[in-house]
């Protein structure tokens, strides 16, 4: 199903960015066997997130009451940078067989589109394993109650959108309100292709689940 989608795939951009059958199951694939890894990777800090008492918002237009922008940019900024520490110093509780789809997503797509294996990769592993699950850690087993503040589902989704855009490898453009994050982007752009290698390496000391 992998190697079938790269052969169809004629823009190295749509790589496993559609909902196509090899996408849904890697995605289902990860979800089963990844939990140990998403808690490890995400838990401490969804954790403290879930404590409250941190804003987050940074779009004027919604702004609440009271708050400041620049420390609700600061708090967003604090927390990419501890999920992103935590994501790399715990790849070695990664499964194996994750280790192993990484490492064929990347030799299958050199072939192909030489300049596309960190976005492959990226696409697995962040945009539909690592980022749902910060948006949703009530739904990938990462925590064990339901995410219900509504404040805290929006600072979830704001890290997530710059967890995501760095593992894409771009800046944001179309969000006035999110361009005070670039700089994060573009400071950390190569942390993130060391994380994304280090995933497609398949070590033998790793857990296969």
């Amino acid at each position: 199903a992998i190697k079938n989608e790269i052969d169809k795939t004629e823009q190295a951009n749509t790589l496993f960015r559609l909902n196509s059958m090899a996408t849904k199951l890697l995605a289902q694939y990860s979800k089963l066997v990844g939990v140990k890894y998403l808690r490890s990777s995400l838990g401490k800090q969804v954790n403290l997130i879930l404590k409250g008492g941190t804003t987050y918002e940074m779009d004027p237009s919604k702004l609440p009451p009271g708050q400041d922008i620049e420390t609700n940019q600061q708090n967003v900024n604090h927390f990419c940078y501890e999920f992103l520490a935590d994501i790399k110093n715990n790849l070695d509780n990664c499964p194996k067989t994750m280790r192993v789809v990484c490492n064929f997503l990347k030799e299958s797509v050199a072939a192909k589109f030489p300049d596309a294996t960190y976005t492959v990769i990226a696409g697995f592993m962040f945009l539909r394993f690592l980022c749902p699950a910060i948006v949703a850690p009530d739904g990938y087993k990462v925590v064990d109650s339901n995410v219900t503040d509504k404040d805290i589902r929006r600072g979830l989704v704001l890290i997530t959108k710059v967890l995501q855009n760095l593992a894409n490898r771009v800046q944001f453009t179309k969000e006035p309100f999110m361009h005070c994050m670039n700089p994060f982007i573009e400071e950390n752009l190569e942390f993130m292709m060391d994380v994304l290698d280090t995933l497609a390496i398949i070590p033998d000391h790793v857990p296969d689940f």
